[in-house]
């Protein structure tokens, strides 16, 4: 009874765990869009209507199984539902890979304790996206396989999952059609290198599965879509090995992937332990030595820790196992890196319900809908899928994160050389007759030399709208022309008054930020105002929620330089 309760508690404590806020690198809108696109006009995609420079280049929807299931879920029941939604796959994933764990050691402690280990660096990249079911579809597809000298029709389940793969995510299906692969290997090595009749089921199934994997809508190519991924690290980090990282990525993105690494060499210095300590039980255990080579592929691929640890857990399993009743001091270290990995990722991210509304803010949805401003909207990649799913189609965007849709061309290069080399932009935006500009200022400094030109109508915490003129008269729109979120004071030189009043209409208008509660104590700095600046630091800062580590650390250092000024 008392052990029944435990594993609940265990399973409910996965879920609660994985509860986050839909996240904020613009893909879950992507598979949104994707999704209501195939219910709403009865056929896949193939060809771009959301953009304005790549409309009528065709590309792959690749992921329109789960897009169809988060645009039902987002649609119906909101942000929680896909919050639920994805805590319950999670859950799910471990209950599956607990009962293949269970099934190999003969025991529920050491299943447990694997799961606890793995499951942390599981947790760091466990996103509102597609992604998440390759690991569902691993931990099955090592399950079925482990079951099925007992159970053989459960061999029947193989084309099943992988017909279902293919729809959900086929990107990632080359694993599962490896995974497939190997266990053939393994069952031959098994019967001393012959086919046996026994296996005839087996081989029948898995043989089914390779036409069951083309039954994505798109054939070879969402197959093979994962060759793309060369070209798609030119544009994006994350991909980068984890020295790469290391060496070259932003403090920004540092502070808070710091933890992510360090959760993961505390499960990598674990396993290696282990092995060390139990390496004569190795030999018998050959095929989950070769998964467990998957540990190297972060090394290469940093974001692909979650799989390459879900494949390492039979091995540390098995050889955890005789450790539990002979060596306590490895199983009290074992316990301690658990909860110490737990920790520290329920501390970096706190469970949590919604959506990131810093980088979704409905209050720009709004002010977009209510001014009636449509057109063309230069935009970076991050938010484009928003804005397409809040706005389309009177509102079409320069770029989102399809980017299969931008790698033969030159529309990402031409973007980002211009935005981060803090250029005047006016060029580009003349070419592509932009109607609107939406600033993202956290991708450098460009934009403020359109300042002058363009009106900035409105301002959030990551976000600067930016208008022609002459919009903003057919609109009657506010003009924020005092404030200047990229300059080191916040404001245009010499109007920091006038700024001062303009933060403050800002945040009255468009709701809390951190951002601009910073930018405001920046300008009343700028204005010589040492105590209001250090108040709006301080005292209204708590009501608006946890900041974070970066913006926290922006916060202790201006508040450090106003407290050494002279009153």
């Amino acid at each position: 009874m008392i052990r029944n309760l435990f594993k609940i508690l265990f399973f409910i404590g996965i879920f609660v765990i994985f509860l986050h806020p839909i996240d904020s690198d613009g893909d879950f809108f992507q598979h949104v869009n994707i999704g209501r696109h195939v219910l709403e006009k009865q056929s896949l995609p193939y060809v771009d209507d959301l953009t304005f420079t790549a409309e009528g280049k065709s590309y792959l929807g690749y992921s329109w199984g789960s897009g169809i299931i988060f645009y039902l879920i987002y649609k119906y029941i909101g942000p929680i539902g896909v919050n639920l939604f994805v805590a319950g796959v999670a859950t799910l994933t471990a209950l599956i890979l607990f009962r293949f764990l269970q099934a190999i050691t003969k025991s529920d402690k050491t299943s447990l304790l694997t799961i606890a280990l793995s499951f942390p660096v599981i947790a760091t990249r466990f996103p509102s996206r597609p992604e998440i079911m390759t690991y569902l579809f691993v931990a099955t597809l090592l399950l079925i396989n482990e079951l099925r000298q007992r159970y053989t029709r459960l061999n029947l389940l193989f084309p099943i999952i992988i017909l279902l793969w293919a729809s959900m995510y086929s990107v990632s299906l080359i694993v599962g059609l490896g995974l497939l692969f190997l266990f053939i290997i393994n069952q031959w090595i098994l019967d001393k290198r012959r086919f046996v009749r026994q296996q005839r089921r087996f081989y029948l199934a898995l043989l089914i599965c390779l036409p069951m994997a083309f039954l994505n809508g798109y054939g070879v190519s969402a197959l093979f879509y994962i060759l793309q991924v060369p070209k798609a690290t030119e544009f994006h980090g994350d991909w980068a090995s984890i020295g790469k990282i290391l060496s070259t990525a932003p403090d920004q993105y540092l502070l808070v992937y710091q933890y992510t690494l360090l959760i993961f060499f505390l499960y990598l210095g674990l396993f290696i332990l282990v092995a060390i300590v139990s390496y004569k039980n190795i030999r018998s255990h050959l095929f989950f030595l070769l998964l467990s080579l998957g540990l190297l592929v972060p090394f290469f691929a940093a974001r692909q820790m979650p799989l390459a640890v879900l494949l390492s857990t039979p091995l540390l399993a098995v050889l955890l196992s005789p450790s539990l009743r002979w060596h306590k001091q490895l199983v009290s270290l074992s316990l301690f890196v658990a909860a110490v990995s737990i920790l520290i990722f329920i501390k970096t991210h706190p469970p949590a319900t919604g959506e990131d509304l810093e980088s979704f803010p409905p209050s720009m949805i709004s002010f977009i809908k209510n001014n009636q401003l449509e057109g063309r909207v230069f935009n970076t990649q991050r938010i484009g899928s928003f804005l397409s799913y809040h706005l389309y189609p009177k509102v079409k965007v320069f770029a989102d994160t399809r980017d299969d849709l931008f790698i033969d061309t030159n529309i990402l290069q031409e973007m980002g050389k211009i935005i981060h080399a803090k250029q005047n932009m006016s060029a580009l935006l003349n070419n592509y007759q932009v109607d609107m500009i939406i600033a993202d200022l956290t991708e450098g400094g460009s934009y403020q030399y359109l300042l002058g030109s363009w009106a900035p109508v409105y301002l959030d915490s990551l976000y600067l709208i930016l208008v022609p003129p002459q919009v903003v008269y057919e609109k009657k729109l506010t003009v924020f022309d005092a404030i200047n979120p990229y300059a080191e004071s916040a404001v245009i030189p010499g109007r920091a008054e006038e700024a001062i009043k303009q933060y403050q209409q800002v945040l009255a208008l468009f709701g809390p930020s951190f951002n601009n509660q910073l930018r405001l104590a920046l300008a009343l700095s700028a204005a010589g105002r040492r105590d209001q600046a250090i108040a709006a630091l301080s005292n209204d800062w708590d009501k608006i929620g946890q900041a974070s580590p970066f913006l926290e650390k922006e916060r202790q250092m201006l508040l450090l330089k106003l407290n050494s000024l002279p009153k």
